[in-house]
């Protein structure tokens, strides 16, 4: 079931707000944007920042992982991997040395180091993973990820780091997200659900279809995004002390001014 904005607590706004002043601070302005990003954290952590868990059944795994991610390990070593899950092993970082280590590891997440595939697992509100993307973090925002990943579950750095991925990811990604949906511009998303197929795609990964989701994340994605278009800009203008002062509120200018010509959302 979708987490949608009117099932937030006090303290899940107050990151969503934390989120929003840090996608402004980076230039991610548009607000069907925006919302479908906030749809992703909602799906992704529920506005709390933690770090990846893992469970499946031997069945799911293979259906969730190719071979070549699995590293071709038969059923009993993969039956193996999963004992800390149930309880019966203190080991937790075999299964992400695992799943996001190997050749795979090293080319799509710059996990070239023994032991990068738990260290650098999902961590965050949107769960960024990997060396490489604990690095560009890093250097962008000037908080050293790499030394310390922890440090981007505290939700202040985990909002930076969130905002730096995807500005960072459309920047990067432009000529496939021309392809795929028709703009090269964060301006141009003109609808909810572009907004929300873009961050979608950008959080897993450009070269994946959405629709080919099989874990539920997109559908869930789409069923939440319009309650963040809405939601987060009355919780600001309504809590401006609690959410940081009207320092918050003018960082939302640049959406509301976009509401102001646009009307109402667009769903398609």
């Amino acid at each position: 079931m979708a987490l949608t904005y009117d099932k937030l607590n006090e303290t899940q706004k107050k990151n969503a707000a934390l989120i929003n002043a840090a996608l402004t601070k980076y230039g991610i302005t548009n607000p069907y944007f925006r919302a479908g990003i906030l749809a992703v954290v909602a799906k992704e952590s529920g506005f709390t920042p933690i770090s990846e868990g893992y469970r499946y059944s031997l069945k799911r795994l293979r259906e969730v992982f190719s071979p070549t991610r699995l590293q071709n390990k038969s059923d009993a070593e993969l039956t193996k991997l999963l004992k800390y899950e149930k309880g019966l092993s203190t080991d937790k970082s075999a299964f992400f040395n695992l799943v996001y280590g190997g050749s795979w590891g090293a080319k799509n997440l710059g996990n070239t180091q023994a032991g990068d595939g738990f260290k650098y697992r999902g961590r965050g509100f949107n769960q960024n993973t990997g060396r490489a993307n604990y690095a560009m973090i890093s250097k962008k925002s000037g908080i050293d990820f790499v030394s310390n990943p922890d440090k981007m579950n505290e939700p202040a750095m985990a909002a930076e780091a969130l905002a730096i991925y995807f500005a960072n990811g459309f920047a990067s990604g432009k000529k496939i997200i021309k392809q795929k949906y028709g703009v090269d511009d964060q301006s141009k998303i003109t609808s909810l659900k572009q907004g929300a197929d873009i961050a979608y795609n950008i959080n897993a990964g450009l070269g994946n279809n959405p629709n080919a989701d099989t874990t539920g994340g997109y559908r869930q994605t789409l069923d939440s995004m319009g309650s963040y278009f809405k939601g987060l800009t009355d919780f600001v203008s309504e809590n401006p002390i609690k959410t940081g002062g009207v320092a918050i509120a003018l960082l939302l200018g640049a959406g509301y001014y976009f509401l102001s010509k646009s009307g109402l959302p667009k769903i398609l």
